[in-house]
């Protein structure tokens, strides 16, 4: 049978980009939004932030950490005018500003503004103190956390240990909670020892402890405020005060005058509008109207030459494809499909080079990263796979959003697949169905956009686990559910990296999922705005904290 060439399946393919690729990036982060409610119905534990390698390191990297930054000299951060003010344009309307309850993973650019955290997940996958100064395990399953001193939320109360405890009782016993799965799990008993200590019994899943209390799961809420409409008002004690809300779009925000971190609280007047539209996005910030915001690849090189400035966010959300493995029960099937995909041309042609080849459900920065699983394609190997396996001759039903990023990347996908001998039918569906009509068993293939979560444990158990509505099967071949339930059970973080490394190789073997793409979305900032670039993501979402005017 004629086999197509990599030349002409990259001639067809930047011909098919040509018709999507105008609007493939300012349709990723409405992709995102919706693939976000999806992950959440899949494991109610779901959160945003970028999953770490380690965990259990924090409890003595901490406070070693702290002892240095007390030691710097202390830079003093004057109150801003209060007139000065800044605008943002998202992609991505708010859904709820409770942190606890939000449906959406990319809520926390909002919600991160009011609200802080216990402790902070960094890019290298170790833990800072934020609400909570320092924390260790004082018996193995006890882990106790000392809290900042003199912090008070919007609403005047102050920060205790009493507070946490309450924000740990609504968060995972709360009916309307979607973020407290990973801390119930985690977490079998809290009390206050003191006004500013907390001690933690620890439970079955102790593994995603950190992960789940630097996510909004472990951001606290001012205990005042709970029987207030939290979707639309905010108390916390993050750095700016939540003051006005329009539905789809805007929300205001003004300084917290008592915040305990000066240094995140740059400006008076922060806003953030909201447009769906990448070219109306940066015609808002080229007429002056906003001063920084989210755009598409296509455009950094335009802007940044009439002078602004690009930043590039980096996380652990991915384009995924799903291979349903009861309809492809012969993994060398799984693995011709997998060593098909050529990563690297998705890549270039969809993201302008300016992401992440995938590979894995672990990034490449991650200590985790398995280095022998490679996301280079085999197309000799795919074939004699493809042949081997009875796979050539057949139609693979191949299903996913009817949104221009996806669908560039199954029409990208298409000639690789069919390289095999193989006929690919592809069915797209609306938002809402891609569970539904995954959980039906009916397709071979299904393209997703995956959000990410706190810890590896939850984005594998996810995409894998038993509970999940992105695995009909309940249950994944080749030993990877024992591999996942061993994640949550062990706090160790080097032998945490460890089993996640051998997870990325079992799924890799098993071809059940296979990751294409990390991607990278700009954010470009006007002449005279600083942004913090070294924690643009925060909480699993971008980070405004620190923006400022220079000059």
């Amino acid at each position: 049978m004629l086999r197509a060439s990599r030349g002409f399946i990259r001639i067809l393919f930047v011909a098919l980009l040509a018709v999507v690729a105008a609007s493939c990036g300012s349709d990723t982060s409405s992709t995102s939004s919706s693939s976000s409610a999806s992950a959440s119905t899949a494991a109610p534990a779901t959160t945003a932030a970028a999953a770490p390698a380690t965990t259990a390191a924090a409890a003595s990297d901490a406070p070693a950490a702290e002892a240095e930054a007390e030691a710097a000299p202390a830079v003093e951060y004057e109150a801003p005018p209060e007139d000065s003010s800044i605008g943002y344009a998202w992609s991505i309307p708010l859904r709820s500003l409770d942190p606890h309850a939000t449906p959406s993973n990319f809520d926390p650019i909002y919600i991160g503004l009011a609200y802080d955290t216990l402790i902070v997940r960094e890019f290298d996958g170790t833990f800072s103190p934020m609400l909570a100064t320092s924390w260790e395990f004082v018996e193995p399953d006890v882990l106790e956390l000392k809290l900042r001193e003199g912090v008070t939320f919007h609403g005047g109360r102050a920060f205790d240990a009493e507070a946490v405890v309450l924000n740990f009782e609504r968060v995972t016993t709360g009916e309307t909670s979607t973020r407290g799965g990973p801390l119930a799990a985690a977490i079998a008993s809290v009390e206050a020892v003191d006004s500013l200590t907390v001690r933690m019994t620890l439970g079955d899943g102790p593994g995603v402890i950190f992960g789940a209390l630097s996510s909004m799961g472990g951001m606290m809420i001012n205990p005042d405020a709970f029987d207030t409409d939290l979707s639309v008002t905010a108390d916390g004690t993050g750095p700016y005060r939540v003051t006005q809300v329009l539905a789809a779009e805007s929300v205001t925000f003004k300084r917290f005058e008592n915040t305990w971190a000066p240094e995140d609280a740059r400006v008076s007047n922060l806003k953030i509008v909201t447009n769906k539209d990448s070219a109306q996005r940066v015609n808002l910030l080229l007429t002056g109207d906003v001063d920084a915001t989210n755009i598409d690849t296509h455009q950094i090189e335009m802007l940044e030459e009439k002078g602004y400035t690009t930043h590039f966010r980096v996380g652990d959300d991915a384009f995924v494809m799903q291979l349903n493995w009861e309809r492809l029960p012969d993994v060398a099937a799984r693995q011709a499909i997998e060593s098909s995909i050529d990563r690297a041309l998705i890549l270039e042609g969809i993201h302008k080079g300016v992401s992440e080849a995938g590979g894995q459900v672990q990034t490449m920065g991650d200590p985790a990263y398995n280095s022998g699983v490679s996301p280079d394609p085999d197309i000799a190997r795919a074939i004699q796979l493809a042949a081997d396996s009875g796979l050539e001759g057949s139609t693979l039903k191949l299903m996913t959003a009817g949104v221009p990023n996806l669908e560039a990347y199954a029409q990208a996908i298409q000639p690789m697949l069919e390289q095999l001998g193989v006929t690919v039918e592809i069915t797209l569906v609306e938002w809402g169905q891609l569970n539904p009509e995954w959980a039906t068993g009916n397709y071979d293939l299904s393209l997703i956009y995956f959000t990410g979560n706190s810890d590896l444990a939850l984005s594998y158990d996810a995409l894998l686990g038993a509970d999940s509505a992105l695995n009909p099967a309940g249950t994944a071949p080749g030993g990877i559910d024992a591999l996942i339930a061993a994640t949550f059970s062990e706090t160790d973080p080097e032998v945490r990296t460890q089993q996640f490394s051998d997870l990325a190789a079992a799924v890799d073997e098993e071809a059940v999922v296979g990751v294409l793409v990390h991607p990278v979305q700009p954010i470009v900032t006007a002449p005279g705005i600083e942004i913090n670039a070294d924690r643009l993501r925060l909480f699993g979402g971008f980070n405004l904290r620190g923006i400022h005017r220079v000059g």
